[in-house]
């Protein structure tokens, strides 16, 4: 079973992310630093540019995707892979 879905068994889940539109870009702050989703220049499509900047202030593509809500998403599966990854179960 994984780290997850121990902590969901137990009621528990990673927060999901606060989005503030900056009227250009959404961005979201968070314990492991920020997140990005900007809009691609071409104006025929809804495709989104997914960043994450690092502590060390270097900026990561996690992706390009379709669609405003499924580049949150992505964002979201980034933040919360991060967080479980500081998690271990405790052995007896």
């Amino acid at each position: 079973m994984s780290n997850a879905q121990r902590l969901a068994d137990a009621g528990i889940e990673v927060k999901p992310l606060e989005w503030v539109w900056n009227g250009a870009s959404f961005f979201a702050s968070s314990i492991v630093r920020e997140y990005r989703i900007a809009k691609t220049a071409n104006k025929t499509n809804d495709r989104y540019m997914v960043t994450y900047l690092a502590p060390s202030r270097k900026s990561h593509t996690i992706g390009w995707i379709d669609g405003e809500g499924a580049a949150k998403a992505a964002a979201q599966a980034d933040y919360t892979a991060r967080i479980l990854s500081a998690l271990q179960e405790l052995k007896p």
